[in-house]
């Protein structure tokens, strides 16, 4: 497991670096990933918000991202926003507290942080 989360932090590094996309320092880059990835996940899903209003609330209301609501007919725009609003974030305690919403969200509640649900995963075929 830590062999391939190492190879992923590499991946990301060279992405960004050529990219230039996240503008967080290295040891930042995992975080705004995993909220990013994350997040897509969130938006994307009709398990977690039936209706396109209700992601654009829980976005509004728990990320504070003060989205306009034109966004909430189209959950591909949608996403692109978010993902956009991400790569412009830099506070890394920020970011930390946004990926405990999100995996609380995705957890049902039932996970105190998201450390607790990448733990809980099952990564094995």
């Amino acid at each position: 497991m830590e062999k391939e989360y190492s190879e992923l932090i590499e991946v990301a590094k060279k992405f960004n670096s050529a990219y230039e996309i996240f503008k967080v320092n290295d040891e930042s880059l995992a975080y705004s990933f995993m909220l990013s990835n994350g997040l897509t996940g969130l938006v994307l899903s009709k398990k977690h918000f039936k209706r396109n209003s209700d992601v654009l609330n829980f976005l509004n209301e728990e990320l504070q991202m003060d989205l306009p609501e034109y966004l909430q007919h189209n959950r591909t725009l949608l996403l692109g926003r978010v993902l956009k609003w991400i790569s412009e974030l830099e506070d890394i305690n920020q970011i930390k507290s946004y990926l405990n919403t999100v995996y609380n969200e995705l957890s049902g509640n039932n996970e105190s942080d998201w450390s607790s649900v990448i733990k809980s995963i099952n990564l094995e075929g």
